[in-house]
């Protein structure tokens, strides 16, 4: 179970690489020129991305974290997410076969208690990730950008 892990990991951050150099490569207002979508802006849609993995890998390390990081910076620096993305590959390479099983309890923003396996949140972290990495593909098309990486985990798998 673990090296499935650890490729997801490592495909995690190769997707938010690939989109994020794109994003890094346009006019600074498209970033947070507003659309039609969940998160209205890249930078928000980013933030989110980043937002949701650092709480859940803070949860797995024991680390109560109480509002959503992003909003309590003055910018949301994009290689954020990049950082972050690293710090859950390093996280997972860190894990063990028998630790993919243990239970984390933790509570939501909203103050309600769960419990779920590692591997549990880790799954949700990539695919939630990858779900809005899919909202991005759909800004930057709605931006008008031609050069659009595939992100696909086969691609990942190709390369």
């Amino acid at each position: 179970m673990i090296e499935n892990f650890l490729m997801m990991a490592r495909y995690n951050l190769w997707a938010d690489q690939r989109i994020l150099n794109v994003i890094k490569g346009l006019d600074p207002e498209l970033i947070d020129k507003e659309v039609a979508s969940s998160f209205p802006t890249l930078r928000l849609t980013i933030a989110h991305i980043y937002d949701a993995e650092k709480i859940w890998i803070s949860r797995l390390g024991g680390t109560v974290l109480s509002n959503w990081p992003s909003k309590t910076l003055d910018v949301f620096e994009l290689d954020m997410l990049l950082w972050e993305s690293e710090n859950t590959l390093t996280y997972v390479e860190g894990l063990n076969e028998q630790e993919m099983n243990n239970i984390c309890t933790y509570e939501d923003l909203k103050g309600n208690s769960f419990s779920q396996t590692f591997w549990q949140i880790l799954m949700h972290v990539f695919n939630h990730a990858t779900y809005h990495r899919g909202q991005v593909v759909t800004i930057l098309r709605e931006l008008e950008v031609k050069e659009i990486p595939a992100t696909d985990l086969i691609y990942y798998l190709r390369s």
